[in-house]
């Protein structure tokens, strides 16, 4: 699972600073992060337009539109995102804390403080993309009827011929259709394909063992064929992580 992280300050040498945090953290935890840069506030605003930002490093005393403005006009856009303070002076939490920011920082930053805050973030990250995932909804279309069905309750697709089976925890589908389109309609944040004629829902896989996927709520062992591994053993370890 990757994530998208914004850093500004227009302290260039503060960027450095903790885009090479950023980048060790991926070292150590080996998840994928895209990081964009800015020196204002108003730069900002510009490179985040049609993109989804997971989280803000915002320094507070920048010339211009300051950081806590920044952030109340990040909050508006992203009522969701989780916002992070830098600064020097301690006085300033409480009006970080107004914008619903996530939690503060104070300079100078070491790679010590930085690691639990950005593990702290990882996993409330985690919390709101699981409530995501249980509101997606996937769009079941046959001649016959049109049925929305919750990520969460979707185990497994299985391809049979021409046809698609959906198997849920508490129920099966049916419908015409290729894989190829399906994965084109679905979010594969949340699923992989571990076969040519199966994609399982990462949050599922109870294990991985043998070449086989386990999955527990409906006592049921996937195969897992070699041109999939890689993808199955990345999945597992971004789910271990993430």
């Amino acid at each position: 699972m990757s994530y998208t992280i914004a850093i500004c300050d227009d302290d260039s040498a503060q960027v450095k600073i903790i885009e090479n945090y950023l980048k060790k953290f991926m070292e150590e935890s080996k998840k994928e992060i895209s990081i964009i840069t800015s020196s204002s506030g108003e730069e900002t605003l510009k490179k985040i337009v049609g993109k989804t930002i997971d989280i803000f490093l915002l320094d507070v005393e920048m010339k211009g539109m300051d950081g806590l403005e920044l952030g109340k006009k990040l909050r508006e856009i992203n009522p969701k995102a989780i916002i992070i303070f830098i600064t020097g002076f301690k006085d300033y939490a409480l009006n970080a804390f107004s914008i619903r920011a996530f939690d503060y920082i104070l300079k100078p930053i070491s790679y010590d403080k930085f690691k639990p805050l950005l593990k702290e973030c990882m996993q409330r990250l985690k919390e709101i993309r699981s409530l995501s995932s249980t509101e997606k909804l996937f769009q079941l279309n046959t001649k016959d009827y049109t049925n929305k069905i919750k990520y969460s309750h979707i185990c497994y697709f299985e391809k049979i011929l021409r046809k698609v089976k959906v198997v849920c925890s508490d129920n099966e589908y049916e419908f015409y259709g290729s894989f190829k389109n399906l994965m084109d309609e679905l979010d594969m944040e949340y699923f992989t394909q571990c076969h040519q004629s199966f994609i399982v829902n990462n949050n599922h896989i109870a294990s991985y063992k043998n070449q086989q996927i386990y999955v527990k709520d409906v006592d049921k062992y996937l195969p897992v064929s070699r041109n999939f591994i890689k993808n199955v053993k990345e999945s597992l370890s971004k789910s271990l992580f993430k």
